[in-house]
């Protein structure tokens, strides 16, 4: 088996989840410190089944104000993957991709009360269930 260098092209990988895809595809899920305002950021990056990629890295969100970290990743039956992650301070955030990579719904909230305490989210398919 060969060796696969994940988020080679970002600062100071850290957190590393992976989540086999229906179609044989894999993901890779991490954080880093890359995000414009020095910040860290979470990323991710789908494989094949012999670990070439099939996406580069992308980032996972779009907000860039405080670290987004404490990651998960979970695939879906229909044949793509869910990322959750925590938004410095208190927010929760959901995105769902396509087992291609491609963006389906971007930072859906987790939590409802943003100014409270906040607990790190995690994503997990129910057998047969995408919701």
């Amino acid at each position: 088996m060969p060796i696969i260098s994940i988020g080679q092209t970002t600062g100071s990988p850290q957190d590393l989840k992976v989540a086999t895809l229906t179609n044989g595809n894999w993901v890779a899920v991490w954080n880093a410190q890359t995000d414009p305002d020095g910040s860290r950021g979470v990323y991710y990056q789908v494989f094949d089944q012999t670990g070439a990629s099939v996406t580069a890295i992308k980032r996972a969100h779009t907000n860039y104000t405080g670290d987004q970290r404490e990651q998960q990743v979970a695939s879906l039956s229909a044949g793509g993957f869910a990322i959750t992650w925590t938004s410095s301070p208190n927010d929760i955030f959901l995105s769902i991709f396509d087992g291609n990579g491609g963006l389906v719904a971007s930072e859906v909230r987790g939590n409802i009360d943003p100014g409270g305490e906040r607990w790190t989210g995690f994503v997990r398919q129910r057998a047969g269930k995408d919701n």
